[in-house]
């Protein structure tokens, strides 16, 4: 905009030059012919005159739209800097939120990486506590079944022994019968025989019990 006023400023300035030389022209013209009036030499002047103040004045225009530019310039100047301080400003803020989002799913990936071994972990102890449940359960049973073994040999070994305490019994009466001796006083061998059995019994089940 302000270029094309200089333009038209420009344009105005030629042209009252132009016009200016023509009147010198006339005016030279008139100082040759002695025919011309004074009137019209006046008049020549007062129109030279009028011609010089409007150039006075497309001059001084011309002067202030030349420094309007030049502000314009400056101003124009100013705001590609700081454009360009945006600019770079901006890229640095890009940069910066591209490194803060890589460093985010740098975290992320790990937080994953974490929660997958935690779970792997959990699952392998679960693995590992069904594994020691079962052999616990396995372990119990086998040991239930050596105190069941255990008892049902303790009790046969009884049934024997008193089997064998009565027949030894019954040989003992007959041959202090025959030798004259009282039975009272002999020792009874299958009370001994029975407190052995049972005190390796009660050894068997501790040993059970503290496996289990």
């Amino acid at each position: 905009m302000a270029s094309g006023q200089v333009d038209r400023a420009n344009a105005a300035v030629r042209k009252l030059e132009t016009e200016n030389a023509e009147i010198r022209a006339e005016m030279e013209a008139s100082k040759l012919s002695a025919s011309e009036s004074v009137t019209t030499c006046l008049e020549v002047a007062k129109r030279e005159k009028k011609c010089l103040k409007k150039l006075l004045a497309w001059e001084k225009q011309k002067t202030k739209m030349q420094e309007d530019i030049a502000a314009e310039k400056q101003k124009i100047s100013e705001l590609q800097q700081e454009l360009a301080q945006v600019e770079a400003a901006t890229k640095e803020a890009e940069a910066k939120w591209r490194q803060e989002q890589k460093a985010k799913e740098l975290v992320l990936a790990q937080l994953e990486e974490e929660r997958r071994l935690k779970e792997a972990s959990e699952a392998n102890n679960k693995r590992k506590l069904e594994a020691l449940r079962l052999k616990i359960e396995i372990d119990f049973q086998r040991h239930k079944d050596d105190l069941l073994r255990l008892e049902q040999e303790y009790a046969r070994l009884k049934e024997s022994a008193q089997s064998t305490e009565v027949e030894n019994q019954s040989n003992d009466v007959w041959t202090e019968n025959s030798n004259g001796i009282n039975p009272k006083e002999k020792p009874s061998q299958g009370c001994s025989m029975n407190s052995i059995s049972w005190k390796i019994l009660k050894r068997r089940r501790s040993a059970a019990i503290g496996n289990a």
